[in-house]
């Protein structure tokens, strides 16, 4: 009986040996007993990705995780942008507002139409007021279709203005390849010479006689001018011709070989 239950004794303690041993087969890890046994809950199966993997997925555990959030995909133009369309970040981004596209003209422009921007724009207005000033401040008889026949001599005549004007110089429209020019002028009414000037010869801007000062002829009144051409002015051949800023007729004019017309008035202008 004793042997018999010496037997049972072993055959039980083998069948336990056998089922511990299946156990820890089967387990997927190393079981601790006792108060380490809790840390088999942190004992598993670790995946190692082998393919690249894109950076905002990629971040620091625990605390640091918090990083995940400034980890974003970078874009990167490779195509050229309009420059208002790129400006610094974060606090600088302001000045997108002061990035605007230029435009270059390629064609010749009026110069009242180039400026510089900003504070300095208001230079365009002196632009624009200077010639404004200008265009309005002349006398001008245009040149003709056809300034033939030319050649020097006296002119007699009248203007009269539209508007008031300043005048400083006379400018004679001389024939094309000439040196036609004018030699005197004398401007006056019936109080006497108002302005009066001489050539100078051919020497600096000789098409132009300038005035010893600045002197004003009112609009709507008649002024008498004597003109003495040289070389070959261009002539319109008319008694009376009306212009954009004023009349200017022809008493005389006589030619240096002694020919009188009615209908000789020299081209020039009047300005300042």
């Amino acid at each position: 009986m004793k042997r018999m239950k010496t037997g049972i004794q072993f055959i039980m303690t083998m069948l336990l040996f056998l089922i511990l041993l299946t156990i820890q087969v089967a387990s997927a890890g190393i079981l601790l007993s006792g108060e380490d046994a809790k840390y088999e809950a942190s004992l598993s199966a670790v995946s190692i990705p082998t393919n690249p993997v894109p950076i905002k997925t990629i971040f620091i555990n625990n605390t640091d995780a918090s990083l995940y959030r400034n980890l974003s995909s970078v874009s990167i133009q490779t195509q050229p942008s309009p420059l208002k369309e790129i400006f610094i970040s974060n606090a600088d981004a302001t000045f997108d507002r002061n990035l605007t596209t230029v435009s270059i003209p390629t064609e010749p422009s009026p110069i009242k139409e180039i400026f510089i921007s900003n504070a300095d724009a208001t230079l365009v207005k002196n632009l624009i007021r200077m010639m404004v000033v200008i265009e309005e401040n002349i006398f001008d008889t245009g040149a003709p279709e056809n300034p033939y026949p030319s050649i020097s001599g006296t002119f007699k005549g009248t203007i009269t203005p539209y508007k008031t004007i300043i005048v400083k110089n006379l400018y004679t429209y001389p024939c094309e390849g000439t040196g036609g020019h004018t030699e005197y002028v004398r401007i006056y009414n019936e109080s006497g010479t108002i302005a009066e000037a001489e050539w100078k010869g051919y020497k600096g801007d000789w098409h132009n006689i300038t005035f010893p000062k600045n002197f004003t002829l009112e609009g709507g009144k008649t002024y008498n001018i004597t003109i003495v051409t040289g070389s070959y002015p261009q002539i319109h051949h008319t008694s009376s011709l009306k212009t954009e800023n004023g009349w200017i007729n022809c008493t005389e004019f006589i030619d240096v070989n002694g020919n009188k017309y009615d209908d000789w008035i020299p081209a020039i202008m009047l300005w300042s």
